[in-house]
């Protein structure tokens, strides 16, 4: 039976018999039994090789950090984890000196992750989303559109979703729209700064295959647009049931604060295959 340990771009954990390309960790998140208790422990969620020096772990063994696994680097960054400093060092220093932009004073590990976990989660323990145009999205980042329930990916002209099997389908990137994007600032600045996030094959597989591309399915209502591009800020979106054979664990539960005033909150009732059927996604804005 799967673990629970595969990471999603929200940043959900996940059981899935789908292969990761890559390993990290968030501290220990599991108990005795290797059931999941917690979505993170340390502020240093990092993203490392499936092999360094000949170590080897047994997976889940109590007191340990848990091992989880990603489809490929891109993913785990939109999660909000970072290169590890060990194993992946020449991959760390890219994208400190991508953060630098030219300063020859690099930013510390402990500075990447302090900002980091600020820009990942909300108070109440959602991914923390934010706005940005769609037109000046680099290569790597992943965003949502209101639409629909994948996460996608930013690749060249086009859109491709996310699973945890590889990327299953290609959409014509949108123009003039402004999006809900789920990879973190910093890390948007610095792949915006040169470092260039590694990808699944599949992502280049479904270029080639779905060269023609399709319809995006239009764009995002204009009264979210509107509240976007005023600089508002997005919270994750709620109740979305996973596909079932998904065993997702759920951070505490997302409320409305009535010191945060949102201005903007407009519900999108998805439908289609994998379970997500009739599921609502609640985005709510904020100045």
């Amino acid at each position: 039976m799967p673990r629970q340990n595969r990471v999603t771009p929200f940043g959900e954990l996940v059981a899935t018999p789908a292969r990761g390309t890559l390993m990290g960790n968030r501290g220990c998140l599991h108990d005795a039994r290797g059931s999941v208790v917690r979505s993170w422990q340390l502020r240093r969620w990092i993203c490392c090789l499936l092999q360094f020096r000949g170590r080897r772990r047994a997976v889940m063994t109590p007191g340990r950090y848990t091992e989880l696994f990603f489809l490929d680097e891109a993913t785990a960054i939109a999660a909000g984890h970072r290169p590890c400093a060990e194993c992946r060092r020449e991959r760390f220093d890219a994208y400190r000196r991508a953060l630098a932009g030219g300063r020859r004073q690099l930013p510390r590990a402990s500075e990447i992750d302090a900002r980091l976990h600020t820009q990942r989660l909300t108070p109440a323990g959602s991914q923390r989303l934010h706005a940005e145009e769609l037109d000046t999205l680099p290569d790597g980042v992943f965003v949502l559109l209101p639409d629909r329930e994948a996460a996608y990916l930013v690749r060249g002209d086009a859109l491709l979703a996310w699973s945890a099997a590889g990327y299953t389908a290609r959409v014509e990137r949108p123009h003039g729209i402004v999006v809900a994007v789920l990879t973190p600032r910093l890390s948007v600045r610095a792949i915006r700064g040169g470092y260039v996030p590694d990808v699944h094959p599949s992502a280049d597989d479904r270029m080639e295959r779905d060269a023609g591309g399709q319809s995006s399915g239009g764009s995002p209502p204009a009264r979210v647009a509107a509240a976007l591009q005023a600089g508002g800020e997005t919270e994750s979106p709620t109740n979305r049931t996973p596909p079932s054979q998904w065993s997702t664990f759920t951070p505490p539960a997302w409320r409305l604060r009535a010191a945060r005033r949102p201005f903007c909150c407009v519900a999108f009732r998805q439908s289609g295959p994998g379970g997500f059927g009739g599921s609502a996604w609640l985005y709510s804005v904020f100045p």
